[in-house]
């Protein structure tokens, strides 16, 4: 049987956490927009009063797209925390926007954590214009799905998002020339 993970949309939790009153929210609309005009399933959430907020579900979250259907039931109903983790547990990958670094977030982070998928203490961080988006490590456990993050993150037509995901190892194997201890000439 195929792994059609490569094929189906992704389930992407988009956490912001800055003054909405700020331009911070048209960099967050943008990441946003480019994972929607791809087809992928984003949960926009914010940290309000200590819990996180679901802001926007985009498609929106029904029992027949809901990939565990005994969670199916409404958002309204549940507590927030609750709905936090019913997406954090079928998220494919986390994306935290904020003008933060990491050690300043409103929130800790170790509360991102759900059934199998944790956050294991490893983030990749990309800055454009005074702001930080993060990746968090712990819920990419597919190649597939890491390839097809990449993808988007690294794509060319939105280079602020290139460095998002760490480069492959072997690019840290290139030879880096110290011009300091370089001979002026050409090598005999």
């Amino acid at each position: 049987m195929m792994d059609n993970s490569s094929d189906r949309p992704l389930n992407v939790v988009l956490f912001v956490d800055f003054d909405v009153r700020s331009s911070y929210p048209l960099y967050a609309q943008c990441v946003l927009r480019k994972l929607l005009d791809q087809g992928h399933h984003v949960a926009l959430f914010a940290h309000y009063q200590e819990k996180p907020l679901l802001l926007l579900e985009e498609p929106a979250q029904t029992q027949s797209t809901d990939i565990n259907n005994h969670h199916h039931h409404h958002t309204r109903n549940q507590p927030p925390g609750i709905v936090f983790q019913l997406r954090l547990a079928r998220a494919d990958a986390v994306l935290i926007i904020t003008p933060r670094t990491v050690h300043e977030l409103s929130f800790s982070l170790p509360r991102f954590q759900a059934g199998n998928n944790a956050f294991d203490g490893h983030t990749y961080t990309w800055h454009t214009n005074g702001i930080s988006c993060v990746l968090l490590g712990g819920w990419i456990n597919n190649r597939k799905v890491a390839m097809k993050v990449r993808a988007i993150l690294a794509s060319s037509d939105y280079p602020d998002m290139t460095r998002a995901l760490p480069r492959p190892a072997y690019l840290d194997k290139f030879y880096v020339e110290d011009q300091s201890i370089e001979t002026p000439g050409p090598c005999i």
